[in-house]
Parts: structure tokens; C-alpha cells; sequence
């Protein structure tokens, strides 16, 4: 059922244009939806309760309103609602900051301005029919009731698969999906690669290099299936999921680099569980890549 979903949120940038507003049809969308974008000379004195302080002192002073339509299941529970609409409210968000961005004079770059994600809200409300669902003040809430985790040592010899694998996450939770859907990407096929020739000793690199060139097609289907099989006798062939994963995340790939394809937040986001999910397969038959056990997610 089609509901008028309201959002006030705190947003980390300086003033740097007049206060706008505007009414635009985002997408598929039947209905218009209303922004605003001010920098108010004072926060209100609710966002300073909410901070649980009486005056906030704050380098930015950008406030964010929105006012949309969106389909809400009835039976979905509250946290399903809340992350449902976040997601997709993230997504107009972004939309709407290219917009103001491109619309900058002298066609600046929108220096001021960036893709947020979730992580970047300090302060937010929504609101379904004019009824509060979220209201997340991170400072005072989320970071004090989390669990601390106390650090015996600092590691300063960080692997390239982890710091490239959580990069790709950090773009997605930014709002830059198809880029973090990408660097995803490129690391499983770098991974693969490696692997493969790890287990051709015969062989020197210039000639590694160009007999895996010769493949051209479906690369990686063939790098986990036929070459991994030929060369340590297993397969990705022989893990349905897997293999379905693989060839979903292929195509989606192709869509995005050849087609120009715009993904969103769930398709990018399962797109990089995929690539979590193959590379661990490779752990498994003998790779030693260093990733996150788990990759949180919203």
C-alpha cells in the first residue's frame, strides 16, 4: 500500500548554497516528491534534545527534508519497515543531491556535496502518515549502547583483499553502488587469477598471463569450473548456489559496465555477499585470502 513517508535528517555539509526546495518525479515514480535543503542559522531546540544536550556545537548546519510515496506492507514488521524505507529514502537522497549538484553555476564539480549513506546520518527521523517509525540519534544512542571492543595491538600490515573488499562495502554505505559493485568485482577476478596460477608452477608468469587472456567469454564461470577442475580437481560446478551466485553477479556486472546499467542498494549489496561468498570458496579448496568473516550490512 502506497504511503507518504517524511524524513527530517542532519546531513554532515557546510552551508555552501541558499536554502532550495523543489518538487521532482524521482524514477518510476507517479508522484512527485517534495525537498527541501536549508542551513538554518541555529539547529532546533528538539535536535539538541534528542542529542541529550542543551547546545551542540557543530562545524555543519545542513538539514534535509523530504516528503515522498512509498509502498508499505502492512505485515512487514518494524524493523523490516525501517530498513526497507531507509534504503529506499537513501536512494532518492542521492538522486536528489546529483541533482543539485549538476545544477551548480559554472558546472562546479559539487565539491560541497557527496553521495551519503546511512553512517553519515548523525541525527534523522521518518515518519509513514505522519507517524514517527525512526528516530536515530547515533551519537548518543547507537555508539554509547554498542559493544567496545578493546584492541591488544595495532596491525599495520593490512592485506590488499580486505582493505579493497571493505572499500567496496564503504562505497555502497556512501550511496556509490555501482562503483562499490565494480571494485567488488575486479578483486574476485583479481583473487581467481592469482589462485590459477599459483597452481600452474609450470609455467612462467608471461605465459600464465596469456593463456588466461585466451579466455574471453564467461571468464570466471570457466576460471572456477573447467580450469579449477583441471588443475586441483574441484569445482564451482559442484556448488549449485555458488555457481547461481557466480552467474548472477556476472551478468549484473555486464549489465552495469556494457549497458549502463544504475543498480541500488540491495542489488549492490548482494551482489558484494556473492564475491564474499566466492572468495571464501576459494579458502576453501587452498586459497588463503584474508577477508572479514562476516560483512555487516544495513
Amino acid at each position: 500500500m502506497e504511503k507518504e513517508i517524511s524524513f527530517t535528517g542532519l546531513l554532515p555539509f557546510k552551508p555552501f548554497i541558499e536554502s532550495f526546495s523543489e518538487n521532482v518525479i524521482i524514477g518510476n515514480d507517479k508522484k512527485p516528491t517534495y525537498f527541501k535543503i536549508d542551513f538554518p542559522n541555529q539547529i532546533s531546540d528538539r535536535i539538541f534534545h534528542d542529542f541529550g544536550k542543551t547546545s551542540v556545537k557543530l562545524d555543519f548546519n545542513c538539514i534535509l527534508e523530504l516528503r515522498t510515496y512509498e509502498n508499505v506492507e502492512e505485515e512487514d514488521s518494524k524493523i523490516e519497515i525501517k530498513n526497507q524505507i531507509t534504503i529506499k529514502l537513501l536512494e532518492k537522497i542521492n538522486f536528489i543531491i546529483d541533482l543539485i549538484r549538476f545544477s551548480l553555476p559554472k558546472n562546479d564539480w559539487g565539491v560541497f556535496l557527496r553521495n551519503i549513506g546511512i553512517s553519515d546520518l548523525l541525527y534523522y527521523t521518518i515518519s509513514v502518515e505522519g507517524k514517527e517509525v525512526v528516530k536515530s540519534t547515533r551519537v548518543t544512542h547507537e555508539f554509547q549502547k554498542s559493544e567496545k571492543f578493546k584492541i591488544e595491538s595495532l596491525k599495520t600490515d593490512i592485506p590488499f583483499e580486505w582493505n579493497t573488499l571493505t572499500k567496496a562495502l564503504d562505497l555502497i554505505e556512501h550511496g556509490y553502488y555501482n562503483e562499490g559493485l565494480i571494485t567488488g568485482f575486479s578483486l574476485l577476478d583479481y583473487c581467481v587469477q592469482k589462485f590459477l596460477k599459483e597452481k600452474m608452477p609450470n609455467l612462467t608468469e608471461k605465459e600464465k598471463d596469456e593463456l588466461l587472456r585466451k579466455i574471453e567469454r564467461q571468464r570466471l564461470k570457466i576460471y572456477l569450473g573447467t580450469f579449477l577442475k583441471l588443475l586441483i580437481g574441484e569445482s564451482i560446478a559442484n556448488q549449485n548456489k555458488k555457481l547461481d551466485e557466480l552467474e548472477k553477479l556476472n551478468n549484473l556486472r555486464n549489465k552495469v559496465i556494457h549497458q549502463g546499467k544504475q543498480t541500488n542498494y540491495k542489488t549492490s549489496i548482494n551482489g558484494l555477499k556473492s564475491i564474499h561468498s566466492i572468495i571464501s570458496f576459494l579458502n576453501s579448496v587452498g586459497a588463503d585470502y584474508k577477508i572479514p568473516n562476516k560483512v555487516i550490512f544495513l
